[in-house]
């Protein structure tokens, strides 16, 4: 067996800021009777970019197989229908390695895994944005019979972030329709904050305590800060080394004491006006008080940006 080559046509380098998303040609890939043969069909991995992770996936490199066979195919063949495909940024945000030979096995009836794992990840990550889906025991029957299968549709209505989940699929062949069942459980990963070092209850923490790491997230409530948001915030409770933080982990500071002077800036579309106000109620940067203006004497409700100071709008 041939190891894999890295043919420089092909691999292409993200920017220093950015990730690596590494696909890999398999060494034998199944593709169903009569369709265009897709990259999606013949690779392995993930592309962070979701957009360009679909525009990937239905990518047609090859024309249909006709009958049952296996195909030989060459590296540079691949190589030279993704130059001809893709933009010039779209090939920098991704490397494809690539065997010097590999085949395509053309199967009747083949339902693809990838498009049942994409429409199921997608449904996923409209409750997680930008949460990698990570599958468990994911099952699909087998569609058995001598008519031709014209299409698959599944219904992922039902599909949450995460946990187990059953979804109908109907396929429409040559002799009707027939509905099946596929099951599996569904994991969701996020780059958040964790802490570097052990931080403890009470301690005002900074952007040197933290690094980022992806993390399961699949049952977590809370959102997780930025960097920014949670710089110079004391903590609530103690975080171990490697643990998450969560917005509930982060004591929220008095902005604003009742009784206490206050900036109230009125905000229009073209205008923004200051005046002196009293506060009503206390409060912390993020919450909605009702102040009073100092000459108007009238009740204002707006944001607490910063210590001391409320928007209206």
């Amino acid at each position: 067996m041939k190891i894999f080559m890295l043919l420089p046509i092909i691999i292409f380098s993200l920017a220093a800021r950015a990730e690596k998303s590494e696909l890999k040609v398999q060494e034998l890939s199944t593709v169903r009777v009569g369709d265009p043969i897709r990259l999606g069909a013949l690779v392995q991995g993930e592309v962070t970019d979701q957009e360009i992770a679909q525009k990937i996936y239905d990518l047609v490199v090859f024309p249909a197989l006709d009958s049952e066979q296996i195909k030989e195919v060459e590296s540079k063949d691949l190589a030279l229908a993704l130059r001809k495909s893709l933009t010039f940024q779209e090939l920098q945000m991704v490397s494809i390695k690539i065997p010097e030979k590999f085949r395509i096995r053309a199967q009747k009836n083949f339902i693809y895994p990838g498009d049942i794992r994409n429409q199921i990840t997608l449904q996923s990550q409209n409750f997680c944005p930008g949460c990698e889906v990570r599958f468990d025991d994911l099952r699909i029957p087998n569609v058995k019979g001598q008519e031709e299968v014209l299409g698959v549709k599944i219904d992922t209505s039902s599909v949450k972030s995460a946990g187990g989940f059953v979804v109908s699929m109907n396929v429409e062949t040559s002799k009707g329709r027939g509905q099946y069942w596929v099951t599996g459980k569904i994991s969701t990963y996020k780059n958040v904050l964790v802490a570097k070092k052990l931080l403890k209850q009470g301690e005002r923490i900074s952007s040197d305590d933290v690094e980022d790491h992806l993390v399961n997230v699949s049952y977590v409530k809370d959102g997780n800060p930025s960097t920014i948001e949670l710089n110079g915030k004391i903590l609530n409770r103690s975080i171990q080394m490697g643990q998450p933080i969560f917005f509930a982990d982060l004591k929220k500071e008095m902005a604003l004491r009742r009784g206490q002077p206050v900036r109230i800036l009125i905000t229009t579309e073209t205008l923004e006006v200051a005046t002196q106000g009293i506060a009503e109620e206390a409060g912390a940067v993020g919450d909605t008080v009702k102040v009073k203006g100092v000459d108007s004497q009238r009740l204002f409700s707006g944001t607490i940006v910063e210590n001391g100071t409320v928007r209206v709008q």
